[in-house]
């Protein structure tokens, strides 16, 4: 692999691979269980999320290779199982004299339209960000975990073997752990299918993840809540890439790729479990009737699961929120009632002690102890970002805030279905605030299943912060159009109806929306500020520059494919396996956990005279080693320390200089005790 060698427009057979996977089988799939299109797009890429997933295990339980025939054969039996599904409903539907909808096909139209229009404004949006910050599709964040993540798609496809039970053998071989790797699985088979390398492949799939997935999600959730009008299909498209919380920050920052993919599918799952639990939880537009609802959230949840658990978790706190503030209301409708008012209240009470008590039970100990405690911002700063959406450093967005406040009041008023909407915002607020300003003992009970993380929890709180700002766009759309009826009298309702389908608020809120965009240009200077440190950052937090990149490509062609190296995980070498396939002892900075491993990064330079450090590198198939480069900025003495036996091999009279790449060299292992 060698950097800049692959232009964005090569990469456009990447990319439709990539949304090819995401959409048309599960698409297609919720259309012949008979949902309309814009449902079966929105929720779509989580069912067929979760139909690869299944078939990934069952191919790596049968050791059946990879490829386009299990892609295309899981497709077909998946389309097969939703084409009967889709016909018993149909039959128990005229059996039980279901009322067929109302026709809104000129409403449809016009929703179509704007749809279309909308989700090209935001894949072109991200894409300009994208093109901006990258420069080229084969340029890859300098942050921790993007060696694991390309690693592990890399894994996978010269393994060809997408079970999640397999997915953490590229850091522990022979592993049967479960890892949630549904993202590595989409990047793989998107790499094995067009022959593009894993980075490239990966942030192609990115590219869909967020400027397709995430706005079609986000449209459907908006038409649930605000109801199938042009106006607020619009909106909801625009609105959904204005924000840097999400889904910007998290292209770069961890790099929490796999997060992104999780909260892209989060908007139509919610969308389907609002439908599911429509008689409980009232909502303008329900997206499904109430059984196929049940049934599409049921084999949507596992996709958006092994996407990234924390989509999971965020949610089971959204549905919280909606189904108490249901029963609120239904206990406020019941005040002349005390009795059932009093149950309703009751009901949410132990609704959310119950919440509590199951975030207490399944607490991951280790989640709680992530990061270092104690605030990392005074409370104004804290306060400012938060109020202004600038988590992190992130520059402020002050007319979104505008836009998202006039939504929360408008829907507070207008959208009793959606009333929760901006108490869900609040709430994710509060837990940032709480995260950044304080974070100790008491606040990781609130804050660790997003592992006490103030940009996880940002990108948590997007979801309810965009449909505000969905909702602010209409109410302003509204208001003027309102405003123009008015002073044009008679004239002013002669152009409400003049189309059908369509009115004067329709174009009202397109030239809000307009004008939102061209007076903050999109925001793309706020999300290009945020991401390019990730991408051109100064020497100590690089990880593998592409001086260092192609020195490591240099070197792999002196290493035979079958032997193991070893390197130094915090100086970049691991990226070793990304370019060339060339496995590494320690494959990332989090994986020095094995005591041989451990053994051999201390004392690998005494392997010529130790029987004990040998026989470790004879179990491990230590071969070569590479020393050279800079640590990341975040390796502490200690880290580095814990590799001085490999980075001291050039004085071991036990290894052979073979090349030199700047700033690297590679070394053989020649001798070794007792041979």
């Amino acid at each position: 692999m060698t950097p800049g060698a692959t232009t964005w427009p090569e990469a456009v057979p990447a990319v439709a691979v990539a949304a090819i996977l995401l959409f048309v089988p599960g698409a297609v799939a919720l259309r012949l269980l008979g949902a309309r299109w814009w449902v079966a797009l929105g929720v779509g890429p989580a069912v067929g999320t979760t139909l690869f997933v299944a078939a990934g295990v069952l191919c790596g339980a049968a050791h059946i290779p990879w490829g386009l025939l299990p892609v295309v054969g899981a497709t077909l039996v998946g389309w097969t199982a939703a084409a009967l599904l889709g016909l018993v409903l149909r039959r128990r539907a005229r059996t039980s004299g279901a009322i067929p909808p109302v026709d809104t096909r000129s409403l449809d139209r016009w929703s179509a339209l704007a749809g279309l229009a909308g989700v090209a404004f935001a894949f072109a949006s991200v894409l300009v960000v994208m093109v901006n910050v990258t420069g080229t599709p084969d340029h890859f964040p300098q942050h921790p975990d993007t060696i694991f993540h390309l690693g592990d798609a890399r894994w996978m496809t010269e393994h060809r073997d997408v079970s999640l039970v397999h997915a953490y053998g590229f850091v522990n071989p022979g592993s049967g752990s479960l890892y949630p790797a549904a993202f590595h699985l989409v990047t793989a088979t998107t790499s094995l299918l067009t022959g593009a390398n894993v980075v490239v492949s990966t942030q192609s799939a990115v590219l869909v993840m967020a400027g397709l997935v995430w706005p079609a999600g986000v449209i459907l959730l908006a038409r649930a809540l605000l109801g199938p009008r042009p106006e607020v299909v619009g909106s909801a498209a625009v609105a959904s890439v204005m924000f840097t919380a999400f889904p910007y920050t998290i292209m770069g920052f961890g790099v929490l790729w796999p997060n992104l993919f999780g909260q892209a599918l989060l908007p139509g799952v919610v969308a389907t479990a609002m439908a599911a639990l429509a008689r409980f939880v009232p909502h303008r537009d329900p997206v499904l009737p109430v059984l196929p609802a049940v049934l599409v959230t049921v084999f949507a949840v596992p996709g958006l699961t092994t996407a990234h658990p924390n989509a999971l978790v965020t949610l089971l706190v959204l549905g919280l929120v909606a189904v108490s503030a249901a029963g609120l209301h239904a206990a406020w409708d019941a005040r002349r009632r005390p009795g059932r008012a009093v149950l309703w209240v009751l009901g949410v009470g132990v609704l959310v002690v119950a919440s509590a008590l199951a975030s207490w039970a399944v607490r991951s100990p280790s989640m709680f102890r992530t990061g270092a405690a104690g605030g990392e911002a005074p409370f104004r700063q804290a306060l400012t970002d938060t109020v202004f959406f600038g988590p992190r450093h992130a520059l402020s967005q002050h007319l979104l805030t505008v836009a998202v406040l006039v939504g929360a009041l408008w829907l507070s008023r207008r959208h009793r279905g959606a009333g929760w909407v901006p108490v869900a915002a609040l709430a994710f607020a509060g837990l940032y605030l709480l995260n950044v300003v304080v974070d100790d003992q008491t606040a990781r009970w609130f804050t660790w299943p997003w592992y006490n993380n103030a940009i996880r929890l940002a990108v948590a709180g997007s979801l309810p912060a965009v449909m505000c700002a969905t909702a602010g766009f209409v109410a302003v759309g509204t208001g003027l159009a309102s405003l123009a009826s008015r002073v044009l009298g008679p004239r002013g309702h002669s152009l409400q109806s003049k189309w059908r389908g369509t009115t004067i608020v329709t174009v009202a809120t397109v030239l809000v929306s307009a004008a939102f965009v061209g007076v903050t240009k999109g925001y793309v200077h706020a999300h290009d500020a945020f991401l390019r440190p990730f991408y051109h950052p100064n020497a100590s937090h690089s990880w593998a520059s592409d001086k260092e990149i192609r020195a490591l490509t240099s070197l792999a062609a002196h290493i035979p494919p079958d032997a193991i190296t070893a390197a130094n995980a915090w100086n970049g070498g691991t990226y070793l396996y990304v370019v060339s396939g060339r496995r590494l002892l320690v494959p990332t900075e989090k994986a020095l956990t094995t005591d041989d491993r451990k053994l051999l990064a201390w004392r690998l330079n005494e392997v010529g005279a130790s029987p004990q450090v040998c026989d470790a590198a004879r179990r491990q198939h230590v071969e070569y080693a590479i020393v050279g480069g800079r640590p990341f900025a975040w390796a502490t003495a200690a880290r580095v320390a814990s590799y001085r036996g490999i980075d001291r091999v050039g004085s071991s009279p036990a290894f052979t200089k073979v090349a030199t790449a700047s700033p690297y060299t590679l070394y053989r292992l020649t001798r070794c005790a007792g041979s």
